[in-house]
């Protein structure tokens, strides 16, 4: 499904799979961290729009873990496209953490 979706005209494709056998693989954080990191845009000038997460690059602090600041960033990086399509494979692996995913 997924090699079909990326060859739909005007389409960008990020997609996650959760894997109840990896525990991270089912956080929402590290889910919206993924799809956040595939939109990035490509060949363009990133420190106009994501000036404030490339400052942090060097310092010791990490870059924002908060579901609502990744959801800001995916948005952000969302904008450099014609169209998003999101696929998260698996979500029945989530227990707990689909309602917080859901959410965001």
């Amino acid at each position: 499904m997924i090699e079909d979706l990326k060859y739909q005209p005007n389409t960008t494709v990020a997609y996650h799979y959760c894997d109840f056998m990896d525990v991270g693989s089912t956080s929402p954080a590290n889910i919206l961290r993924n799809l956040f990191a595939q939109l990035l845009p490509v060949n363009y000038d990133l420190t106009k729009d994501f000036y404030d997460l490339i400052s942090r690059k060097d310092k010791p602090e990490p870059p924002p873990a908060g579901l609502p600041e990744l959801c800001e960033l995916i948005r952000r990086s969302s904008k450099y496209y014609q169209g998003v399509t999101v696929v998260v494979d698996a979500l029945d692996e989530c227990n707990g953490n689909r309602d917080k995913l859901f959410e965001s």
